[in-house]
């Protein structure tokens, strides 16, 4: 209770003074999960949306046109997984207290491979590599995108650039551009494709721009899409400079989760994981010109 009241007045300090950026969007779809399931992340695939439920290891499969669930699925020894990555038509599952990603058929979901990595959080791929977020140990590593074997490591704990503590998240743009969330040196770090330094995103506050525990990110146009898992805020920001451009709201006013952990857009849609409220959450973002 006691920390219930704390991220209240967290947030009546965050939403008091940061109503004039407000992005106006609308909830389009939301699927409430029992006391006993634990969503963990949510993917778009050929229009459909997916959700990974992580206690049972169920993939759920929701029509966005009809917004209804068409098919629950089982992911074999996927229980305790905390995301899903979808690359060349597999399903890649980070399972970080068995310290290993399950790789599966997005065909008929049968498990093909198991890659092995302490705590793994994330994978994201690039051209002929992929990356794995590794929070406990601090740092990325580095697959061969073909054979899914090691190749190398990049990082260690620190504060510094090119420095982690506790990353969690991991998006890619289309310049091959890294953008890593990190839990508790509360910002996002931007590296290139060659892994070089090239900005850190927000600091530690509870004011628009800064962050207290920033979980899941995305890119969206020109926007880095960052959510708050302890404030219970998304905030959009230029992805070039870092500057805060919105707060996410519904109805002229600020939208508040419990704990967002994940957050997924695809054609204009947003989709996010609030994972204490034990809900996923679809916005319909429209058009965003600024």
């Amino acid at each position: 209770m006691k920390k219930v009241y704390i991220i209240c007045f967290i947030l009546f300090i965050f939403s008091s003074n940061y109503a004039a950026n407000i992005l106006n969007v609308r909830i389009f779809y939301s699927i409430q999960f029992k006391d006993n399931e634990f969503p963990a992340d949510v993917i778009f695939i050929d229009g459909n949306l997916y959700i990974l439920e992580s206690k049972s290891g169920k993939l759920i499969k929701i029509d966005l046109k009809k917004k209804e669930i068409v098919k629950k699925y089982h992911l074999i020894d996927s229980e305790g997984s905390i995301g899903v990555t979808f690359y060349k038509e597999k399903l890649f599952v980070p399972i970080p207290n068995k310290n290993k990603i399950n790789v599966y058929s997005f065909k008929n979901l049968k498990k093909l491979k198991e890659i092995y990595v302490t705590d793994p959080t994330d994978i994201e791929f690039y051209r002929d590599k992929g990356f794995v977020v590794s929070n406990d140990k601090h740092k990325l590593i580095i697959l061969d995108a073909k054979t899914l074997k090691r190749i190398g490591d990049f990082g260690k704990v620190g504060y510094y650039e090119r420095e982690f503590r506790y990353p969690f998240d991991l998006e890619i743009d289309k310049n091959g551009d890294l953008y890593i969330s990190e839990v508790i040196n509360t910002r996002v770090q931007i590296l290139d494709n060659k892994l070089r330094f090239v900005n850190f995103v927000g600091k530690w506050g509870v004011k628009s721009g800064t962050f207290y525990r920033p979980k899941g990110i995305d890119i969206y146009n020109n926007y880095l899409i960052v959510a708050d898992g302890y404030i219970g805020v998304i905030q959009f920001f230029n992805k070039n400079n870092g500057d805060i451009v919105y707060l996410l709201g519904v109805d002229g006013k600020l939208y508040k989760f419990l704990s967002p952990v994940r957050v997924r857009v695809f054609n204009g849609f947003l989709g996010v994981v609030d994972y204490y409220q034990k809900k996923v959450l679809i916005f319909k973002l429209g058009d965003i010109s600024r």
